[in-house]
């Protein structure tokens, strides 16, 4: 802001996250994609989101092309420059935007144009996003020592090159600790590498308050992002997931644990059925923990959901849901059936997935610092006015 630079190109991208923000709202509220947000989907209502969307994003893009040669032009940028990391992140970002969109339109458009439908899997999108993200984290973590407006000098080059030194050297360790693939590696070390040199830089302006204060925005952005990084790093990395038919009183292994499915409860809520299972989960003998996963059925709708049960800790989540095996009726799910009852197999087995997750409470650590560093910012702006 202090310089002027891009200036029209901060009004597009607030243009764009407006508009793709109602078009997300018009995919889910009309139910052509299906989301656990679309409990509310209604034809009616997706028109009149459509129509708000075509009538703000023509006018805004209007409004763009016809007052946007007002804003100052932005000054020529020194090409290893502080602006310049900003931008090229930027860049990375929005063809990240890009690839995503795409990806969830070109089914959609296919479907309704031949008829066919069209899946896109999970291969795309880490694909694309590892590819783009790599080069981001490398930019965030050397942008950290630029300075704006200018070339950086030899001493701010070897800053990072000794963070990124000190950065490979514990991300492969702990690589080859966890015993981790090249990916794995590469986002650990991108991750400690930022991490690393946000740490120096807090640590060489210690004494200058002012300077603190005024970088606290972008040394909160980029710790979370890095942390970010590490945690989705691990999550990608050691993710397990397990599926089995079970039932009452049987025991199942994966990924190291026991899974015991104790019983299950039936019973009925306000306005529908439902099934709890109680699944131990346990390491040699030794309980890990309890999960209380739970299937619903809303006889009004005539549709079934799942609550899952989540346990948390500081390095890992359990998660468990519990599903029909066969279409069970009604009367069925009415039943308390206890275990050694011989009724029918709808009654007694059931399909339990049992996720680990690593890192989850790191990835939202993360993402909570990146929010505070957006409102650090504009809590700083605000006191400047």
């Amino acid at each position: 802001k202090k310089r002027g630079n891009f200036q029209r190109w901060v009004l597009l991208l607030s243009l764009m996250t407006f508009i793709l923000s109602m078009l997300g709202t018009f995919l889910v509220r009309s139910g052509i994609i299906t989301s656990v947000h679309s409990f509310a989907s209604d034809p009616t209502r997706g028109y009149a989101v459509l129509l708000i969307l075509a009538a703000v994003a023509g006018y805004g893009l209007y409004a763009y092309i016809r007052y946007g040669e007002s804003l100052p032009h932005s000054m020529p940028v020194a090409p290893f420059s502080r602006d310049m990391a900003v931008l090229v992140n930027n860049l990375l970002l929005v063809m990240s935007m890009v690839g995503i969109v795409l990806a969830m339109m070109y089914p959609l458009i296919i479907e309704g144009i031949t008829g066919r439908m069209l899946t896109i899997g999970t291969g795309y999108y880490n694909g694309m996003f590892i590819a783009l993200m790599i080069p981001m984290l490398a930019v965030c973590a050397i942008g950290t020592f630029l300075v704006w407006e200018h070339n950086p000098v030899k001493r701010q080059t070897l800053k990072s090159l000794k963070c990124f030194t000190v950065a490979g050297f514990i991300g492969g360790s702990v690589t080859y600790w966890l015993e981790g693939s090249w990916l794995c590696g590469t986002g650990l070390i991108g991750g400690l590498w930022i991490l690393l040199a946000t740490g120096v830089r807090v640590f060489e302006l210690r004494q200058n308050q002012a300077a603190l204060r005024s970088l606290a925005g972008m040394f909160l952005a980029h710790g979370g992002l890095a942390v970010f990084a590490i945690a989705a790093t691990l999550y990608g990395a050691f993710y397990t997931r397990t599926e089995f038919v079970m039932q009452v009183g049987e025991t199942k292994h994966a990924a190291g644990y026991d899974l015991k499915l104790e019983s299950m409860a039936h019973g009925e809520g306000k306005n529908y059925l439902y099934r709890t299972g109680t699944l131990d989960i346990s390491i040699n003998g030794d309980n890990v923990t309890i999960l209380y996963p739970e299937e619903r059925y809303y006889p009004v709708e005539e549709q079934y959901t799942n609550e899952a049960a989540i346990v948390s800790f500081l390095t890992h989540d359990y998660y468990a849901t519990v599903k029909r095996v066969l279409t069970f009726s009604e009367e069925s799910l009415k039943k308390d059936v206890p275990a050694t009852a011989e009724v029918g197999a709808e009654t007694k087995k059931v399909v339990v997935q049992f996720h680990r997750n690593p890192a989850m409470l790191w990835l939202w650590a993360g993402v909570a610092l990146m929010g505070l560093a957006g409102g650090v910012v504009t809590l700083q702006h605000i006191l400047r006015r």
